[in-house]
């Protein structure tokens, strides 16, 4: 990940060239991570996961590995969080971001990093894990009739809610993942980071830019007005 100061453009880097012939995942060496990062880079995961869910290319393969990574973190942060030495929780976290690692790779993010990516390119006292909280929830909202199938298959997978309804149940689904991030303080707004509603639209332009080529893998047909207005929600 690289940001240019100059023109606040924040940008991953990805190329075949770079893919490690082996990765050694080794969650004793993250006990001593603190409780805020904890949060933030266990809910970075999910939200690959999420967005890989909801992303146009998502396959059956890419779905079992972004339920059972959302599933794993909302069983096992509040474990990790509470009691950073319980190695249970840490295996299993490390294990749930490994596996966002690889449906983020088989099918992408959508617009929910794009906005981050946007947001924290201008601020970067703004954590990303904690960016992706603020704004993910909103982002469902505005898309909400595109995605609500796919929402209420993971009330039933994620959150363990049987609801029939399709409406209901993806209604559900944000309103427990608002209760979910709640338990970790991450459902801020962007003000508290000094965002003003002046700053969206320069913000939306450059995260439109940079990142188009995940926005257009949403749900929901996506432009820069769009953007700003999921920001203004989180503001």
């Amino acid at each position: 990940m690289i940001t240019n100061p100059r023109t606040k453009e924040k940008v991953g880097i990805g190329y075949d060239v770079i893919f490690p012939k082996v990765s050694i995942v080794d969650p004793t060496l993250m006990t001593t991570l603190p409780k805020d990062q904890t949060a933030y880079t266990s809910m970075d995961a999910f939200y690959h996961s999420l967005e890989a869910f909801l992303n146009i290319d998502a396959n059956p393969y890419s779905d079992l590995l972004a339920i059972d990574s959302m599933k794993r973190i909302v069983s096992f942060l509040m474990k990790a969080y509470t009691n950073g030495e319980d190695l249970e929780a840490r295996s299993n976290l490390a294990w749930a971001s490994t596996e966002a690692g690889i449906t983020e790779t088989l099918t992408g993010v959508i617009a929910n990093h794009a906005i981050e990516h946007g947001l924290s390119g201008f601020n970067e006292q703004l954590p990303h894990g904690l960016g992706l909280c603020i704004t993910g929830p909103y982002l469902l909202e505005y898309m909400f009739e595109e995605c609500r199938e796919r929402l209420a298959v993971l009330t039933k997978h994620v959150f363990n809610i049987d609801e029939f309804n399709v409406n209901k149940s993806a209604s559900l689904f944000i309103e427990k993942l608002y209760e979910f991030q709640d338990l970790f303080n991450l459902n801020e707004k962007l003000s508290k980071f000094g965002f003003k509603e002046q700053d969206l639209p320069e913000i939306a332009k450059v995260a439109y830019r940079i990142m188009k080529g995940v926005i257009v893998k949403s749900p929901k047909k996506l432009e820069e007005k769009d953007l700003v207005e999921i920001m203004k929600k989180a503001l």
